[in-house]
C-alpha cells in the first residue's frame, strides 16, 4: 500500500531551490551584464600641408607632339580629340601661331600621322572647335581642313568638309578670302577625292560668296557634274538638290537645267538617276505651275517607269510631296495615270509606298 506524503513535506519540496527558481547572477555572458566603458576616442591624425610643385618648363605643344607619335593608336586618337584642351592652355596666340601650324605639317603627307586615320578623323572632328581659342582668326583653320578634305577615306573627308562648312559661315569675309579659294583648288584637284570633296563644299559655301563668286560655283558644279570619274558624277547628283536649295530659280533655269536633264536620262548609274528625283522635288517646290509643265513634268513621268526600282521607290515615297509642290492640277492631268502603275509594281516595296502615298495624298488629288 503506497505511504501518504504529509501535506507539510509537499510544501517543503515546492519551497526547495531549483535551477530554474535560482536568480541569475549577472555575468559578462549575461544579455543583463553592465556595459563596459567605451575607451576615450583616439585623437585625429596631425594634418599634413601638401605643397604642389608646378611645372614652369612644361611645353604643352611639346608634349601634344610626343603624344601623336604614342606607339598606342588609342592614345594617339584620343590626343587628337583633345587638342582644344592643349589650345586653352597655350592661348590664342600659340594656337595660331605654333599649334595650328604643327598640325598641319603631321598631316601633310610624309607627316608623323599621315597615314594614321583613326587620328585623322580625330582632328578634322576639332579642328572646327578651335574657333573658340583663336581669337577670330578663324581663317588660320583653313589649311589643315582643306588638307583633310583630300583624304581617301570617305568620313574624313565629310568630317573636313562640315568643318570647312562651319568657319565659312563664321564670317563671310572669311569665306569669300579662304574658304571659296580652297573650294577652286579641290574642284580643279588631280585625284577625283579632292573633287568630290569640292561637290560637297560647294552648296554650303554657296550663300556667304559674293555674286561673281556664286557665278563661278555654279560654273565649277556644272563642270564637276559632268566630269569623266563615275565617283565625281554621283556625288555631284548627290548634292545636286542641296545647291538647288540655295540657287535662285533663275539661275537654275538658265544654266543648271542641263546637268538636271543629264542627270534624269543618265544610262549609267541607277544612284544618279535616283539622286534626280530629290533635285527635281526641289526644282518642283521653287517653279511656278508654268515653269513645272515645262522643266519638271517630263522627268517625273520618266522615274514612274524607270527600271531601277531604287527610282520608282522613290517616286512613292515622296509622291506627296510632289502633290503638294506641282498642285491638283499637274498632279491629276500628268502624275496620276503613270502613278497607279506603281501600285502593280513587281517589287513589293514600291507597292507598299504606293499605298501609302495615296492615304498621304487624299487631301491633295482631284478627279475631274
Amino acid at each position: 500500500m503506497a505511504s501518504s506524503v504529509p501535506s507539510d513535506s509537499k510544501s517543503n519540496i515546492a519551497t526547495t531551490d531549483s535551477p530554474s527558481t535560482r536568480p541569475k547572477e549577472a555575468t559578462e555572458s549575461s544579455p543583463i551584464a553592465p556595459e563596459r566603458s567605451s575607451p576615450s576616442a583616439a585623437p585625429p591624425p596631425p594634418t599634413t600641408t601638401t605643397t604642389i610643385q608646378i611645372d614652369t618648363n612644361f611645353d604643352a605643344v611639346e608634349f601634344f607632339k610626343g603624344e601623336l607619335q604614342n606607339e598606342d593608336a588609342c592614345e594617339r586618337a584620343k590626343c587628337a580629340r583633345r587638342v582644344h584642351l592643349i589650345a586653352a592652355h597655350i592661348g590664342p596666340q600659340r594656337t595660331v601661331s605654333v599649334l595650328i601650324p604643327v598640325i598641319s605639317e603631321a598631316i601633310q603627307k610624309g607627316g608623323v600621322c599621315c597615314d594614321d586615320d583613326e587620328v585623322l578623323y580625330a582632328l578634322a572632328l576639332s579642328l572646327p572647335n578651335l574657333t573658340k581659342h583663336v581669337d577670330g582668326r578663324n581663317e588660320a583653320l583653313v589649311p589643315p581642313l582643306e588638307c583633310l578634305a583630300r583624304q581617301d577615306e570617305t568620313v574624313i573627308r565629310n568630317a573636313a568638309v562640315d568643318g570647312l562648312v562651319k568657319i565659312a559661315e563664321t564670317s563671310e569675309a572669311i569665306c569669300q578670302q579662304y574658304c571659296f579659294p580652297a573650294l577652286v583648288r579641290l574642284a580643279a584637284g588631280e585625284w577625283f577625292t579632292t573633287r568630290v570633296s569640292a561637290c560637297c563644299l560647294a552648296p554650303g559655301l554657296y550663300c556667304h560668296c559674293t555674286e561673281q563668286q556664286q557665278a563661278e560655283v555654279r560654273r565649277l558644279f556644272a563642270c564637276l557634274a559632268n566630269d569623266d570619274t563615275p565617283m565625281v558624277k554621283r556625288a555631284a547628283a548627290q548634292q545636286t538638290r542641296y545647291l538647288f536649295e540655295v540657287v535662285d530659280k533663275s539661275s537654275i533655269i538658265s544654266e543648271l537645267l542641263g546637268i538636271h536633264r543629264s542627270q534624269a536620262t543618265d544610262e549609267v548609274q541607277d544612284a544618279i538617276r535616283e539622286a534626280c528625283v530629290h533635285s527635281t522635288m526641289v526644282m518642283a517646290e521653287k517653279f511656278t505651275e508654268d515653269d513645272n509643265r515645262q522643266y519638271t513634268v517630263w522627268a517625273l513621268t520618266s522615274f514612274f517607269t524607270d527600271r531601277s526600282w531604287r527610282v520608282r521607290l522613290s517616286m512613292g515615297k515622296y509622291f506627296d510631296r510632289l502633290c503638294k509642290a506641282l498642285g491638283p492640277d499637274l498632279t491629276t492631268s500628268d502624275l496620276l495615270q503613270p502613278f497607279t502603275g506603281l501600285l502593280n509594281d513587281p517589287e513589293q516595296d514600291v507597292r507598299i509606298a504606293a499605298v501609302e502615298a495615296v492615304q498621304k495624298c487624299v487631301s491633295v488629288l482631284s478627279v475631274r
